[in-house]
């Protein structure tokens, strides 16, 4: 029994890292003894060194020794080669002797060396591996016997390899990541959230989400919460665009620098001009300073634009937000329209029943004279001063040098506006809905003419009169003679209108313009009509003037008057007056170009 256990243990394998070899002993080195006298002498295993069987020393002590010491199966050719065979005179030979181990030995059919556990194997390079064994070389491949028996194999995308989070691809150890079954690179952004990244270091199968500041786009950066923003990340924190540097104390640089991601979204920008930086303080050039922010620009105390205006500076402590006009100058109570006669101002004040007198060189008050019922309109005619009596439904023409009464006329019911046309005076009748003519050297009245609906402002383009028609929301062009021309649709409540040479101007008190609740003013192609367009301009804009160049216009419900290039309607200026401003009027090259605003809640006159 003992020879049977000896002969196993000298064909077992060995393994020796993966590898697998025959123990060094050969069946053919066998000598037919077995080791021992008995099972309790040896246990039977092959030498820890060469795994050779050794022979017992004294084989006549075995019950089956024969007489010259050989062992029963010498007389076998085939001894060498099938040693495992038990002597066919042993009937127990397949059974183990009493009292040794219950081991039985094994088959004749598996003798030959095997794996331990009898599994598939590869034989690369000469040697033999087992399924599963990683190649040495490669941590990326290994013995898979089901794909290849003599190869090596490459291993599953994404099976962890190296000391570094690395990961198996196309049979080599990368630095990346296996996500969805798609390989990325370490760095690689995710294709669906540019603030998710492939961090082997974190993860090789998910995705990690980027730090706050990450850049993911043009202007664009991660907030930490996987969101691509418009937004800045600096010295280590997050700020929304806009926001403004928060160091304390602010210094007059800090106070003018936001974040704004189109210039940097690393790094403080430039405050854009006119960015407020304090009470009553902007920032310009880079710097907070004190001053005012109007018409797109900034001046410091006492500064202000060049224009026509002139003498509208900033005067901080009215307003920082608007310029200031230089001049102001009292009058009757509510003081409406204002009209240039020479080298004089003259304004109605339409609930004093008067009419007031100034330099307009200097503002200086002349007089004030009495006039009919609530006065509105006023012309001149070159050497005389009308007025429009509202609550009279008369006119009254005045002596431009002393202010005597010339005359008084009867027109239509709730006379208005009125324009001269360098021989008639014309008046619009609201509540008539017409117009009268009257000679302006002799007073004498023709017409009336039909207008539209409550007819309130006129104006004279050389050739015919247009009318504004409050409640209808047009203007009606009446020629010379009194026949209408036409009619054409302007905006909402339409109040004053000018001609300046080429255009009808129409400012229209009820319609909005659709940004900050601002109003608009209508331009009419005098000599084609149909050509019209609108501009925006301050809230209930009312009364207008040409100054040749530009357009003003009174924009009663904020308390501004706005300038616009004629040519183009382009917005040139808006300026701070009193309150509700209503009338207004060019003075000329001859007493220095001036507009001249008559504040109706004010009970006072500006010059710009």
């Amino acid at each position: 029994m003992n020879r049977k256990r000896s002969k196993l243990a000298a064909a077992a394998p060995w393994f020796v890292g993966g590898l697998l070899t025959a123990g060094c002993a050969s069946l053919s080195g066998l000598n037919g003894g077995t080791a021992g006298d008995d099972a309790g002498d040896r246990d039977g295993t092959a030498s820890g060194h060469d795994a050779r069987l050794e022979t017992g020393p004294d084989a006549g002590s075995r019950p089956d020794a024969r007489p010259d010491g050989s062992s029963p199966d010498a007389a076998r050719p085939d001894a060498t080669s099938d040693a495992s065979t038990p002597d066919a005179s042993r009937p127990d030979a397949s059974t183990l002797d009493s009292g040794a181990s219950e081991a039985k030995a094994p088959d004749a059919t598996t003798a030959d060396a095997k794996s331990p556990d009898a599994g598939p194997a590869c034989s690369v390079g000469g040697a033999t591996y087992a399924s599963g064994v990683v190649n040495p070389e490669n941590a990326c491949q290994a013995c898979l016997p089901s794909e290849s028996p003599d190869v090596w194999s490459d291993v599953s995308d994404g099976t962890p390899c190296g000391a570094g989070g690395g990961i198996c691809h196309t049979g080599s150890c990368v630095n990346g990541c296996e996500v969805g079954g798609i390989y990325f690179m370490a760095g690689a952004a995710n294709p669906s959230n540019a603030c998710e990244v492939c961090k082997p270091g974190t993860s090789t199968s998910g995705w990690t989400g980027s730090a706050e500041g990450t850049s993911c786009g043009t202007f664009l950066i991660c907030d930490g919460e996987l969101a691509c923003v418009s937004a800045c990340f600096i010295d280590g924190e997050g700020y929304a665009s806009g926001a403004p540097n928060p160091a304390t104390p602010a210094t007059t640089i800090t106070a003018c620098q936001t974040c704004q991601p189109d210039t940097s979204t690393s790094a403080w920008s430039t405050a854009a001009l006119g960015t407020s930086c304090g009470m009553g303080e902007y920032c310009s050039q880079g710097l907070c300073a004190a001053g005012c922010f109007a018409v797109g620009a900034f001046y410091p105390p006492g500064g202000g634009p060049t224009s026509t205006a002139g003498g509208a500076i900033c005067y901080p402590e009215t307003s920082t937000t608007k310029l200031t006009p230089v001049g102001i100058f009292s009058t009757g109570l509510s003081p409406l329209e204002v009209a240039i006669a020479g080298a004089d101002v003259w304004i109605t004040n339409n609930k004093g029943n008067t009419v007031t007198k100034l330099v307009a060189s200097t503002g200086a008050l002349v007089n004030s004279y009495p006039t009919g019922m609530a006065p509105w309109g006023v012309a001149f005619d070159g050497a005389n001063v009308w007025v429009s009596n509202n609550g009279s439904n008369s006119v009254t023409k005045l002596n431009a040098s002393n202010g005597s009464v010339v005359g008084t006329y009867d027109v239509g019911s709730n006379p208005a506006g009125m324009v001269f046309d360098g021989a008639n005076i014309w008046v619009a009748n609201t509540l008539s809905a017409n117009v009268t003519k009257l000679t302006a050297s002799t007073g004498a009245v023709a017409g009336p003419y039909s207008a539209g609906t409550a007819p309130t402002e006129l104006a004279f383009d050389g050739t015919n009169i247009w009318a504004t028609n409050y409640l209808s929301g047009t203007v009606t062009e009446v020629a010379e003679g009194g026949g209408q021309i036409g009619t054409y649709a302007v905006g909402t409540n339409p109040v004053g209108i000018v001609f300046d040479g080429i255009y009808i101007w129409v400012a229209n008190s009820g319609s909005t313009s659709g940004t900050g609740g601002g109003g608009t003013v209508t331009r009419i192609n005098a000599k084609t009509p149909t050509q019209v367009s609108t501009y925006a301009v301050g809230t209930s804009p009312y009364y207008l003037a040409f100054d040749g160049t530009n357009i003003w216009v009174t924009d009663q419900g904020s308390n501004t008057v706005t300038e616009l290039l004629a040519s183009t309607g382009a917005l040139v200026g808006k300026y701070n007056v009193g309150i509700k401003p209503a009338g207004i009027a060019f003075d000329g090259m001859i007493n220095g170009s001036d507009i001249w605003v008559a504040n109706s809640g004010g009970n006072n006159v500006v010059k710009l």
